[in-house]
């Protein structure tokens, strides 16, 4: 009787120990378990923040382009009309247009990488002559068809190329500009953006002239600067 009642107590202690060793198991499955859904939580909980920020970037350009706004109003259509009026030369018209434009928006920066980069399409189709009054634009209208499409070609050239390369200063790839520079906004380009924009709304066969020979350009090359040529090509078929 003793043996037996040993035998029973030690199967007894040893079916109690087992069950301590399973309950501590599962103890410890819970606690992992919670630990990594406060982890998930945690990192979730991370990357809302990190992305919070962004959404107030993409305000940014919409702050540029009320600027812009502000700025055209103060342009005097009569005084766009003399000033257009007073060259002569076709060789200078389109260039000293495109400074007058310049001088206009002198204090209004546009983030071009970012803006082309985060806009849809039909955003930008309306960017930046929704921005623009009427007069103004109606004045450069009817200047702007006036002009050879010899010279407008060209300026369709000049001034793409110039936005491209601010497009690249931007991005610090440009000339003398350090790779990961901090991108900037440009303050120079953007009365060259609305001129361009008239021209191609105005005289829309003056891109499909030299579209190929912009597309051939290395200036041109790379699917960054896809945004810009498809914008070109939308406010042509606006005209």
């Amino acid at each position: 009787d003793l043996i037996k009642s040993e035998t029973s107590t030690g199967t007894s202690d040893a079916g109690h120990r087992s069950k301590k060793a399973v309950n501590r198991m599962r103890r410890q499955k819970i606690k992992r378990a919670n630990e990594n859904l406060a982890t998930d939580e945690s990192n979730g909980a991370g990357a809302v923040r990190i992305e919070n920020p962004n959404v107030e970037e993409t305000k940014k350009p919409i702050v540029s382009l009320a600027a812009l706004a502000k700025a055209a109003e103060k342009i005097d259509p009569s005084h766009l009309k003399d000033y257009l009026e007073r060259y002569l030369l076709q060789e200078l018209q389109l260039l000293r247009f495109c400074v007058h434009l310049n001088e206009a928006f002198s204090q209004v920066s546009i983030p071009w990488v970012k803006m082309f980069k985060e806009s849809t399409l039909s955003t930008l189709i309306d960017v930046p002559l929704s921005h623009i009054p009427k007069p103004i634009y109606d004045v450069s209208n009817k200047w702007i068809k006036d002009r050879t499409i010899e010279k407008l070609c060209k300026f369709v050239s000049l001034a793409g190329g110039c936005i491209v390369t601010d497009m690249e200063a931007q991005q610090g790839g440009g000339k003398g500009g350090k790779k990961g520079a901090q991108q900037t906004s440009s303050k120079s380009e953007v009365g060259t953006f609305v001129a361009l924009a008239m021209v191609l709304r105005s005289r829309p066969d003056a891109l499909i002239t030299v579209l190929r020979m912009l597309r051939e350009r290395p200036t041109y090359q790379g699917e960054d600067k896809l945004p810009f040529i498809v914008w070109m090509m939308a406010q042509a078929s606006q005209g």
